[in-house]
């Protein structure tokens, strides 16, 4: 009904709010695209740094000796290494960033990528050490 009574109008509501909401209404997929198109980045950003903590978190549980590769070790790497990622990044931004929380050296972004690797590694294989030390199993272990 509002859009029929829009296109009778014509020019005379252009820029008026039900001109605006008749643009819209016709085409709901637009939205939709503003919602997911700025969400996806970060989306995929979180699966990739999952699928990277894990990878690395199966190498440490290979490496080290007294450790077994098991679903839980893998959680706890994971689950350390995005807490230790997430205060590592916000300590490097609040020192190496501008004012906008940018960084502007090609230095600065290379420091920034060793230290998501650093973190992982370290944040990831504390809370395996941790999660093995308190939440042990009786019986278990190591």
């Amino acid at each position: 009904m509002v859009g029929t009574w829009c296109r009778a109008a014509g020019r005379s509501l252009k820029g008026t709010f039900i001109n605006r909401h008749k643009s819209t209404a016709y085409r709901p997929h637009v939205g939709a695209q503003v919602i997911y198109g700025t969400m996806l980045l970060p989306l995929l950003g979180f699966v990739f740094g999952v699928g990277v903590s894990s990878i690395l978190g199966a190498a440490v549980m290979t490496i080290h000796p007294r450790w077994k590769l098991t679903l839980t070790n893998i959680v706890w790497f994971v689950a350390g290494s995005f807490a230790a990622v997430l205060g590592s990044a916000n300590v490097y931004t609040w020192i190496f960033a501008d004012k906008n929380r940018q960084l502007q050296s090609p230095a600065a972004i290379v420091g920034f990528l060793v230290l998501l690797f650093v973190a992982t590694l370290l944040g990831g294989t504390l809370s395996v050490f941790l999660g093995k030390r308190f939440f042990r199993r009786s019986g278990e272990e190591g």
